[in-house]
């Protein structure tokens, strides 16, 4: 919910808080659950997150484009959101409607020959270090 919270405020420092307590809560996840044996399972979920967030992405770009479905972008994104069983395809699409927002040029990133995951678009969005 924090990421949508912030890919919605009006007041970008107060989206950036937002979105800085939802990168803070999403390490700390794989933190909790990716150590020891299991540590070899977080690069598959950051891969996983991203996958999820760039195909709920370009789903929504594509409903709320003018050249596309039309939609106002709210029930573009509620859309997508559908009743919000599977966690990664929500987690991942808000992660990307903040990193689009903050970080215009996220594709040449996420898309070059050594992409970048989802999780450090975030961190650089919203200035994170």
């Amino acid at each position: 919910d924090l990421l949508f919270r912030a890919a919605h405020e009006p007041d970008s420092v107060k989206a950036k808080q937002l979105a800085t307590q939802a990168y803070v809560l999403m390490k700390a996840r794989q933190d909790r659950w990716f150590k020891g044996d299991d540590a070899n399972w977080k690069p598959y979920d950051d891969i996983f997150l991203t996958m999820e967030g760039l195909g709920q992405w370009a789903a929504y770009a594509w409903l709320s484009d003018p050249r596309g479905a039309a939609l106002p972008g709210l029930d573009a994104e509620n859309g997508m959101r559908g009743g919000r069983r599977w966690w990664s395809q929500d987690e991942g699409l808000g992660l990307f409607l903040v990193i689009d927002r903050f970080l215009p040029n996220w594709a040449s990133q996420a898309f070059a020959e050594r992409p970048v995951i989802g999780l450090d678009l975030l961190r650089q969005a919203v200035g994170f270090e």
